[in-house]
């Protein structure tokens, strides 16, 4: 029996090691290896071995049938000669359940991880997880928590002398800053991670540049968006980062668009869903089957615009995300009152008004009565126009206060000193950007020289 072990692990090792050549014959005889020796009933710690191996050798190519493999080797018994993979196996399904949009289950798989590592002392897992669990919580729009892991994970890389992580960390902090609109912190977090990462991690520097190129585009600095996107995907490109190119060919579809080239959005954007499909991340492919619908907004084809909402709608249902449904439910009833079909379009507000109040987001639920007070006016039924549009005013008034009493208590204690200030810190920032750029630049010249 031991024989018998002994030659099923060399088998697994074996077949494990051809996996390193880079053709697709070479995985399908890998994978069928395995599942050869799962039907001969292995011991479980091989079996576990080969469950884990079939989920990863899955995951870029069948991320649904991944899951099924990793489930199979947690159902398997915990044993200490291989509980660093056991974590790791949970740490996969928690990155696959983000993908999918599953936050709740990507967040509890990420914490079944860190308990684990806990229990061993596997410092460098339990850092991993709880960047697992702050990303969870980011996406959930609970940036507190989301910052509080974070920073959790930060001393465990500064402990482990892991840099990477810890560039990958302030990427992550740095993102938690952009959702709460500081921009500056945002922004200087994102540089931080640029100069740990522009010599040992080109797919984490190729992150940082995408990030910062976010930043650029929102403060409507179309041009240095599009240099550092682009730098983002050539790295990204060469590194064979699916879910960076992705994004930056989303990015850049949305810094066209603002620059009113719908022909180079519609590119941009036509790519990234193309990947976001292949990668099946469900949440991105309907971000960016909204924008394309925009994109036929703008240009008047409703027609072509209502499909790519149906299946944006379809997509954030099937991830029950209410913000993003209550968003395509928005577009529709737009594009119905456009076609002048306005019992449509008010069946598709109702709906978007019931999602928003879900979500908790007043915004689109004072575009909703908006909407819907423009609809009555148009079949001249003023009585009900007006009751809407009271509401669509109660809502801004309340929203217009709100965001008045912040911004007045900010101005009050930093008007003095922050303009002149946030202009010195982002000339500052630009500029060691421009060394960063400048010493990949040699970097290259070395390289190719």
């Amino acid at each position: 029996m031991f024989l018998l072990d002994c030659i099923m692990i060399g088998k697994i090792f074996t077949v494990v090691f051809i996996v390193l050549a880079p053709c697709a014959f070479a995985q399908t005889f890998v994978q069928d290896s395995l599942l050869s020796i799962l039907k001969t009933n292995p011991q479980e710690d091989i079996a576990f071995a080969a469950y884990q191996k079939l989920g990863e050798l899955s995951t870029s190519v069948n991320p649904h049938q991944a899951t099924v493999y990793f489930l199979k080797a947690l159902s398997l018994p915990l044993r200490s000669e291989y509980s660093k993979e056991f974590t790791q196996c949970y740490q996969s399904l928690g990155d696959l359940y983000h993908t999918f949009g599953l936050y709740d289950s990507s967040v509890l798989m990420h914490r079944n991880a860190f308990f684990l590592a806990q229990k061993f002392q596997y410092k460098k897992e339990m850092g991993l997880a709880l960047q697992g669990i702050g990303l969870g919580f980011l996406r959930l729009q609970n940036a507190d928590s989301a910052r509080f892991y974070f920073n959790q994970a930060l001393p465990l890389f500064i402990e482990l002398k892991e840099p990477i992580l810890e560039g990958q960390t302030y990427i992550l902090l740095g993102n938690v800053s952009l959702n709460e609109n500081d921009y500056p912190q945002s922004l200087s977090l994102f540089i931080k991670a640029a100069n740990f990462l522009e010599h040992s991690d080109p797919v984490g520097l190729a992150r940082a540049y995408v990030n910062i190129a976010n930043i650029e585009n929102i403060l409507d600095e179309q041009e240095k968006a599009l240099e550092y996107s682009q730098r983002a995907l050539k790295l990204a490109l060469k590194n064979n980062s699916q879910a960076i190119v992705a994004y930056a060919h989303g990015l850049r579809g949305r810094v066209f668009r603002k620059l009113k080239k719908q022909n180079e959005a519609l590119t941009e954007y036509q790519q990234a869903i193309s990947l976001y499909r292949q990668m099946a991340d469900v949440r991105n492919e309907s971000e960016i089957a909204h924008s394309i619908g925009n994109i036929y907004f703008d240009r008047g084809g409703y027609k072509e615009a209502s499909t790519y909402y149906y299946l944006s709608l379809r997509l954030s249902k099937r991830i029950n995300n209410s913000r993003m449904i209550a968003h395509s439910y928005s577009a529709l009833g737009n594009t119905f009152y456009s076609l002048k079909n306005y019992a449509r379009s008010l069946a598709y507000i109702d709906s978007s008004l019931v999602f928003s109040r879900l979500s908790k987001s007043p915004y689109l639920e004072m575009d909703a009565y908006e909407l819907m007070s423009g609809v009555y006016e148009s079949q001249k039924k003023y009585e009900q126009a007006l009751y809407f549009l009271q509401k669509f005013s109660t809502i801004k008034d309340s929203i217009t206060q709100a965001e008045n009493k912040t911004a007045t208590q900010e101005l009050e204690a930093k008007y003095a000193n922050s303009k002149k200030q946030n202009e010195i810190e982002l000339l500052q920032k630009d500029q060691l950007l421009k060394n960063i750029s400048l010493k990949q630049s040699r970097t290259l010249e070395i390289a190719l020289g």
